[in-house]
């Protein structure tokens, strides 16, 4: 835990608005995931009677990720170094889940500006509080 202890403010505001176009860059493949959940849904009910809802997972699972990139890159100053890891661990979710959605443009647009968030939001300069 002593890697993740903060010692200082951040003083870049880089890592917030990666943050925010990271999140802003999967709201469509979220968005088109949503519609061929619900039409793969739809076809599952019309066939079998049944639907097992997966498409609904996926998006709340991406949704949630998005939105854990865009929390941690706004309170990147208050807590750099949490933020960075935490942020690239959201690419790295985030990379998964653009290939099982195919939606690599707008996955890999997240996927970029996520870990360039979380790499200086872990290397930057911090200020004394």
């Amino acid at each position: 835990m002593q890697l993740l202890q903060e010692h200082g403010r951040g003083t870049s505001e880089i890592p917030m608005i990666t943050g925010i176009v990271g999140f802003i860059a999967t709201l469509p493949g979220i968005l088109c995931a949503g519609m061929c959940g619900a039409f793969t849904s739809a076809a599952e009910t019309l066939a079998t009677g049944e639907s097992s809802g997966i498409g609904s997972i996926w998006v709340l699972v991406s949704l949630l990720v998005s939105g854990a990139g865009l929390f941690y890159g706004v309170r990147s100053k208050a807590m750099p170094r949490t933020s960075g890891a935490v942020m690239i661990g959201v690419a790295i979710l985030t990379l998964v889940l653009s290939f099982i959605s195919f939606n690599w443009f707008w996955g890999l647009v997240a996927v970029a500006c996520f870990s360039i968030g979380g790499a200086i939001s872990l290397t930057q300069e911090k200020a004394d509080v």
